[in-house]
């Protein structure tokens, strides 16, 4: 028994086959370009997004047609797209979740009482809105990536709970959209997407080959968390990709606070069915992978990702360089959205090994940060990481992690963890309640390698490292003052 997966990463869109006894096998893909990139701007182009969607989905369906029992959808979350339903045709640009061109309708926002940050969909849907003209008001639809592709497959106008959760639109227990933030945004209700479950029976797709039941829709944080196995409250999973992101497991019990913590980690929900919400919390990097690959474009002349771990491993382990990989911003626990990527320590025997090795410790720096902000605003204490994404390739960056937080960290077996779980959701739709024990003992984990910590946590030799990307941290803050002002809050 087989699903087929789409998953909208931040730099490509893949299909994959995902059987029931959680074996993932890719079988097409297509580069997710930036149509657009400025200071503060992101964009998309929507309408080849969904054409290069529904393409990987044939594929898939070409090479699968007698073995598909449905379909599940995996996206990138928070990144917004305005369309006409009637021509099932995107108006503008998408606006990543990284753009940051709301920054002053968010300070607006908070000024009246209304918390909502540029990192959610909500203001990059009434700065969509307002650039309509001529546009029928009653033909207009407003989304996230889930929900443009599924309308765009012929699913219907829907969104689940944990992609709507980062629109900033919804009242406490996400269940539906707040009156009040709507109207301080001046968005009309029908404009927006049904809010569903994360997996069940939700539509059929009628642009296909195939009619295909949609089985799951899910935000890629959430399907990775689902792939890697962390059902239990306390595990975590880290995700390197274009952005990292840690998520920890709470159950169905939701942390004290409604939005953000102290620390600054946040209320995520982990997963959402009919009946039950389990919750979770998240911190995140927003520029991880991305810098990554800047990094490559600018100092390796565009050289594979892989090679940066390759030279990392060779760098001189008493140069003090170290990166801070803010190119837009910082998030947990600082939030400062007007912070910028700095180097800091480079001295004349640093090299290309050095400037390596100083960007994969600013982004396990950063790891470690966020782990210390969502342990203080649980009150938990996280065990061991399990790490997915293509920057787990980097054996390097993983030893750093080890090293900055002081757990183990386990490399899961799929790096498409995220692919992984959304699939494995197809199959709990498909075969019920039943199966969730049964994925969790014939499916467990599969862990590829372990790293463990050559620091001992709290050491002076722990200490004067942390030390150190703490100073260089407080040196990448406030470099644009406008969007320092704004803060997820």
């Amino acid at each position: 028994m087989s699903v087929v997966v789409l998953d909208v990463g931040s730099t490509s869109i893949r299909s994959s086959i995902v059987t029931n006894d959680a074996k993932v096998k890719a079988v097409a893909s297509a580069p997710l370009v930036v149509n657009h990139e400025g200071l503060s701007q992101i964009e998309y182009d929507a309408n080849a997004l969904a054409k290069s969607a529904a393409y990987v989905l044939e594929e898939a369906i070409a090479n699968h047609p007698s073995t598909l029992e449905g379909l599940a959808i995996t996206t990138q979350r928070a990144t917004s797209v305005i369309w006409s339903r009637s021509q099932i045709k995107a108006l503008a640009p998408a606006i990543s979740w990284q753009d940051l061109r709301t920054t002053a309708a968010c300070l607006s926002l908070g000024a009246k009482g209304v918390a909502i940050a540029p990192n959610e969909s909500g203001t990059k849907y009434a700065y969509l809105l307002g650039k309509l003209t001529d546009e029928d008001p009653s033909d207009i639809a407003l989304g996230t990536l889930d929900s443009w592709i599924a309308f765009y497959l012929g699913v219907g106008h829907i969104t689940d709970i944990t992609n709507v959760a980062m629109s900033g639109l919804t009242t406490k227990d996400i269940t539906r959209y707040d009156p009040k933030r709507l109207e301080a945004l001046q968005i009309a209700p029908h404009h927006l997407p049904a809010i569903t479950a994360s997996y069940g029976e939700l539509g059929v797709t009628r642009r296909l080959s195939v009619a295909l039941p949609l089985l799951s829709l899910v935000g890629d944080q959430q399907s990775s968390l689902f792939g890697q196995h962390c059902h239990s409250p306390s595990y975590a999973k880290v995700t390197l990709g274009t952005g990292v992101m840690i998520d920890v497991n709470l159950g169905t019990v939701p942390p004290e606070f409604e939005r953000r913590g102290e620390s600054g980690s946040y209320r995520v929900p982990a997963l959402g069915t009919k009946e039950i919400v389990s919750w979770g919390v998240e911190g995140a990097l927003l520029s991880g992978g991305s810098s990554l690959q800047w990094f490559c474009k600018t100092f390796l002349d565009g050289a594979s990702p892989t090679e940066v771990d390759r030279y990392a491993s060779q760098a001189n382990s008493s140069d003090g360089c170290i990166f801070v990989p803010a190119l837009s911003g910082l998030a947990t626990p600082d939030w400062d959205f007007g912070a910028r990527g700095v180097f800091l320590g480079i001295s004349r025997s640093t090299g290309r090994n050095e400037l390596s090795d100083a960007l994969l410790r600013g982004i396990a720096h950063s790891v470690a940060d966020i782990v210390d902000a969502i342990e203080s605003d649980v009150s938990k204490e996280i065990e061991f990481l399990r790490v997915d994404g293509k920057m787990a390739k980097s054996t390097t960056l993983l030893q750093h992690i080890a090293d900055y937080v002081g757990v183990e960290v386990q490399l899961s077996d799929e790096i498409e963890a995220t692919s992984l779980g959304a699939g494995m959701l197809a199959h709990l739709a498909l075969e019920g309640k039943d199966a969730v024990g049964r994925y969790e003992d014939e499916c467990s984990y599969r862990c590829k390698a372990n790293l463990y910590p050559r620091i001992a946590k709290g050491s002076k030799r722990h200490e004067d490292a942390r030390q150190r990307w703490q100073q260089a941290k407080a040196l990448s803050r406030s470099q644009i003052p406008t969007l320092s002002q704004v803060k997820f809050q």
